[in-house]
């Protein structure tokens, strides 16, 4: 005898006056709950009598003490990814800063950061699939990981000077883009309000994420290795296309057609230009106007709430256009304008100050400044040391 829908609404119920939260573990225990009362009741009880002796048997503090025992076997299996992603941030912190003030390490210290940030994502990946295996989505996120370590490992090819950087920047776009646009879809088709495996894990990550973000952007304007923007871009291109998707999972209001198609667009326009001198210099240049201006359109469609910043964000695809003019020399540089730039940044700054934290509206207008700053100062190539 199988149970209705209220019946199985009043457990989950149950389980949440006595304090069970973990979703996870919730959707455990109410089938676990579900299966014993199905048992009485095909024993001949009646779904009351059942009900009365299964809860009557569990003790005041019961799932309370499991949901805790749980969250620390979860808090010890992630400390390892946090750990070395804390590695990996500090080491890419201290290459920026070594490359400020033109000391040797610099490289190096990219390497390690490559190495602790790949192994963080593998550990997270790893520890969080096992722990919400009954989810589906392994797959994608194994794809999506799989791209990044790619690209790490490609661009760690392009330091060390290594042959075979091309291909594995290729591989890893081309990953990155599949793997993104099948997510995508994914969560179009599949938004249900209740998150997915993915967004479970990235909001584990996404304040440390946004922090790190936040520290090394002032830097830019005195770091001249192009590597160090475009990581820095890369890094909050991910953040932007995971919290969009968050947005539409958790809203299915938000989830149109329109939504959909600016969703890969964005994709394409963030992992495309990554390819570097693969892609006509035009190209590349059409990818990032195209972002700006999709990527604005995304932040008020997704954005739970206008405020000062949403408004802001307006600035960013006329400001990108017009270095799009300036680099096809349609329109007259403002490189040596400082006034025009000064005020260009500070309107993008004030955009990140006063948006909320980890908002969709704060990281694009972040990956905004990045990409600014890479086009007004120059810069030395990828291969430079």
């Amino acid at each position: 005898m199988g149970l209705s829908e209220g019946q199985r609404d009043d457990i989950r119920n149950f389980l949440l006056s006595r304090g069970l939260a973990f979703k996870p573990l919730l959707d455990e225990m109410s089938d676990h709950i579900a299966c014993d009362l199905e048992d009485l009741m095909n024993d001949g009880l009646s779904y009351e009598e059942a009900w009365k002796r299964t809860i009557t048997e569990l003790p005041e503090n019961h799932f309370i003490q499991i949901q805790q025992e749980t969250m620390e076997t979860i808090d010890r299996r992630f400390t390892i990814s946090r750990v070395l992603t804390y590695v990996g941030m500090a080491a890419l912190l201290v290459a920026t800063i070594f490359k400020i003030m033109h000391l040797r390490g610099a490289n190096e210290a990219l390497l390690t950061a490559f190495v602790a940030l790949g192994a963080s994502l593998i550990a997270g990946s790893v520890s969080g699939i096992y722990i919400n295996r009954d989810k589906d989505g392994a797959m994608r996120v194994v794809a999506i990981v799989a791209g990044v370590i790619l690209m790490q490992v490609a661009y760690a090819f392009k330091i060390l000077h290594l042959p075979g950087a091309d291909q594995l920047i290729t591989l890893g776009v081309l990953t990155l883009l599949v793997a993104m646009i099948i997510n995508t879809q994914y969560v179009y088709n599949n938004a249900s309000g209740k998150g997915n495996l993915f967004t479970f894990l990235h909001d584990k990550y996404s304040p440390g994420i946004e922090r790190f973000l936040l520290i090394i952007l002032p830097l830019l304007i005195f770091v001249d290795l192009k590597l160090t923007h475009l990581i820095v871009i890369f890094i909050a291109g991910l953040q932007f296309i995971a919290l969009m998707w968050t947005s539409m999972e958790k809203d299915v209001s938000k989830k149109n057609i329109g939504t959909l198609v600016a969703v890969i667009v964005v994709c394409a326009c963030i992992t495309l230009p990554m390819l570097g001198q693969l892609v006509h210099f035009n190209m590349r240049l059409l990818f990032v106007t195209t972002f700006s201006f999709a990527g604005a359109l995304l932040v008020f469609r997704l954005e739970p709430s206008k405020s000062f910043s949403s408004y802001l964000v307006c600035i960013v695809p006329i400001v990108f256009f017009m270095l799009a003019l300036v680099k096809m020399g349609w329109m007259n540089s403002f490189s040596d304008n400082w006034p025009l730039i000064g005020m260009v940044a500070a309107a993008i700054l004030a955009g990140i100050i006063f948006s909320p934290k980890t908002s969709i509206t704060r990281t694009f207008m972040i990956l905004s400044l990045a990409g600014f700053l890479l086009e007004v100062f120059p810069v030395q190539a990828i291969t430079g040391t």
